[in-house]
């Protein structure tokens, strides 16, 4: 998905993982985005990062670096018409 991409939110259940990153804002089930930034890990598709959320960065200890925790890839799909919202 790249930068622009109208995509639904199809999963907005919160982790309950206690070692998952944890997010300030969360997204809505059905609800329509816009991506920010594609998250890409090895080379692959991972994660969204969102115009419509923004998350407070947070240190990643392993990888000395901050960052702004994203969004899963599967928990969206690309809005392809108005009825993939309604």
């Amino acid at each position: 998905m790249l930068k622009g991409t109208s995509v639904i939110c199809t999963d907005a259940s919160y982790p309950t993982n206690p070692k998952a990153i944890q997010h300030k804002y969360w997204v809505k089930q059905n609800q329509k985005y816009t991506v920010r930034e594609p998250v890409y890990r090895n080379g692959k598709l991972v994660g969204l990062l969102l115009e419509e959320i923004v998350n407070p960065k947070v240190f990643d200890h392993i990888a000395e670096a901050e960052f702004e925790p994203g969004f899963a890839i599967w928990r969206f799909k690309k809005q392809e018409s108005l009825t993939d919202v309604e």
